[in-house]
């Protein structure tokens, strides 16, 4: 299982939003172009256990984070120079929150 971090009003919207739909929730991967931005993104910032995401958000310094759980398995990530996690290849499903 991959994990990762967001804000978690805006995830749990999200996922009551899309679930109420029946469509999924991405966390996206890298793309040579991102519309919102018109510029390359890296890809979403993904760890291989709850423990590692969890450290990372203490570091954040910041209240209002939650932990949700991705689709798929640890495959098809990457991790740039000089950064502590990882990124993904391509779009996941965002399966929901660890409670």
């Amino acid at each position: 299982m991959i994990y990762t971090y967001g804000d978690e009003n805006s995830y749990d919207a999200a996922l009551e939003e899309k679930k109420a739909k029946n469509e999924n929730v991405h966390k996206m991967g890298r793309t040579e172009y991102l519309e919102l931005t018109g510029a390359p993104y890296s890809g979403g910032a993904v760890w291989e256990t709850v423990e590692e995401v969890q450290a990372h958000i203490e570091t954040l310094y910041c209240d209002g984070y939650a932990i949700y759980e991705v689709e798929g398995e640890w495959e098809n990530v990457y991790r740039k120079k000089g950064e502590r996690y990882y990124r993904l290849e391509e779009d996941r499903v965002v399966l929901g929150k660890l409670s």
